[in-house]
């Protein structure tokens, strides 16, 4: 063996014997102070929350009313909703009645009672709540007032 690795072997028999020796004696700095001239490591800047706009959800029991005549497709009758001082705001999907986010507020909606346009249709008032479910049954619709002015207009 040359001197040179009895050197390296040397160092690592020290290395390991004063390893063993910390561990055992229990070796550990005997005062730990807080340095005010020492930087501390600050936690990061919150990031920014993304803004909240509020939202609730309006869920319409989806009616069913057959194949239609024509194309042999699924029929459903048009659903549309209003703002509470009767402004058109859209027609509604009519073939889920999965929930839709709406803004929280006050909603008329018209839902017909037959797959035609020109049909009776029912108007049923809502409220629509932040955070929250409205859900509309088929009982709520079966008893919702008639509307007719929509038939009427269009027809004129």
């Amino acid at each position: 063996m040359s001197a040179e690795s009895c050197l390296q072997v040397r160092r690592r028999l020290a290395g390991v014997a004063m390893a063993a020796l910390v561990s055992v004696a229990g070796c550990t700095p005997r005062a730990v102070y807080w340095l005010d001239s020492t930087q501390a490591v600050q936690p990061e800047a919150p990031k920014p929350e993304p803004v909240h706009s509020p939202e609730g959800f309006l869920s319409i029991k989806t009616q069913h009313f057959g194949e239609s005549y024509y194309d042999g497709m699924e029929s459903f009758p048009p659903v549309y909703l209003y703002d509470r001082n009767g402004n058109l705001l859209s027609t509604l999907p009519n073939n889920t009645d999965n929930p839709m986010g709406l803004q929280p507020g006050d909603y008329i909606v018209i839902i017909g009672e037959s797959t035609d346009p020109m049909g009776e249709f029912r108007q049923l008032q809502v409220h629509v709540a932040d955070g929250q479910t409205t859900r509309v049954s088929q009982a709520d619709i079966d008893h919702a007032p008639e509307f007719w002015a929509l038939s009427r207009w269009i027809s004129h």
